[in-house]
């Protein structure tokens, strides 16, 4: 199979796991009572209690060495929830693994997950993306994450220097199916990146969520 036809496979898993997982939430959600304007943001990328989730055992079990895997779980406009990032303080908490809320962009690598100084798609050049470029083990895939689609002509360019100069497979993908793309590629061991560009503009959320469901 083609390298493009092995990434259109890989966006269409991604898509439909995100969209069942909307839908999945909203069943939940519908016997409840109504949710304030903060969590109506918010998604979860948890298949907790919805039967045997592997890709999320593959996720926790980590790859070389144990250490678990990075896994975005959930997203609003005051940033992401990211599990995995922190050594859990108390060994009888709950939680399997730590998880935080970064508040900002971010840059996120299989095992490792940092804040990143872009505030809008037009912020995002080689240079900002440099750390993706010195990262090792060498990073193969880098799928950009947006709350709206990047202007035609800069992401090819982006994705011709990426790949001229530092082999890399760069790609734009909305918001959720960025983050549902990297969970599932690295529950997969692929060596991938994603860099997401918080939108602070809450109605953007609001078209995100029209669109999953």
């Amino acid at each position: 199979m083609r390298l493009s036809q092995t990434i259109v496979h890989w966006k269409r898993l991604a898509t439909a796991r995100s969209r069942t997982l909307s839908l999945l939430a909203h069943d939940t959600s519908s016997s409840s009572s109504p949710p304030s304007r903060h969590q109506h943001h918010r998604f979860s990328s948890s298949w907790s209690g919805r039967g045997h989730d592997m890709l999320g055992e593959a996720l926790m079990a980590g790859g070389g060495g144990g250490k678990p895997k990075v896994v975005l779980e959930a997203m609003a406009p005051s940033g992401f929830d990211v599990s995995n990032i922190l050594k859990k303080i108390d060994p009888n908490e709950v939680a399997p693994h730590g998880a935080i809320h970064m508040m900002g962009s971010i840059l996120v690598f299989p095992n490792s997950c940092f804040l990143w100084r872009v505030e809008t798609p037009a912020d995002i050049t080689t240079a900002t993306l440099a750390p993706v470029a010195l990262h090792r083990p060498k990073i193969e895939f880098l799928f950009l994450g947006t709350a709206h689609s990047m202007e035609r002509t800069q992401l090819t360019t982006l994705q011709e220097q990426m790949k001229l100069k530092y082999g890399i497979v760069v790609e734009w993908l909305p918001l959720s199916e960025a983050m549902a793309t990297f969970n599932i590629l690295n529950g997969e061991d692929r060596m991938v990146a994603t860099a997401l560009v918080l939108d602070r503009d809450e109605s953007s959320y609001d078209a995100i969520q029209q669109d999953d469901f």
